[in-house]
């Protein structure tokens, strides 16, 4: 099994280098754990007039498609909601945890130790583990 990396996106304008950052991953044959905030849905859909899906299966096939990315890699995507998904433990081995693009209050929150969502209590356990 390929350790993974995570890749949390969250609602700051710019997810152009979110989509851009996956395709070089999943191109490079990295393994992600992808979480999505749920800002990240609102600002998608606002800047890009696009739905993002909510189910974890049809999130896969939609990053795919906007990074025009099909096979390559391997892709998981979480809910954002799912605080018990293994990115929350610390038991869960990952390559670390990129956040792209970050707005400032997930930085805010990540920095006082606040997890309101799987995306920063993904950080949480990273940061707890040195990843």
């Amino acid at each position: 099994m390929t350790t993974p990396l995570i890749v949390g996106i969250t609602g700051a304008s710019g997810l152009i280098y979110a989509v851009r950052a996956l395709k070089f991953l999943l191109e490079a044959d990295y393994a992600i754990e992808l979480v999505a905030s749920k800002s990240a849905y609102m600002v998608w859909q606002a800047e890009n007039q696009i739905r993002m899906p909510p189910e974890p299966d049809q999130q896969e096939q939609f990053w795919r498609q906007q990074a025009g990315v099909s096979t390559s890699g391997k892709l998981i995507c979480h809910r954002w909601g799912d605080i018990g998904a293994t990115l929350a433990s610390g038991s869960f081995r990952t390559l670390g945890m990129v956040i792209i693009p970050c707005s400032m209050s997930t930085v805010a929150k990540i920095a006082m130790g606040f997890s309101s969502d799987l995306l920063e209590r993904s950080a949480d356990v990273q940061l707890k583990e040195g990843r």
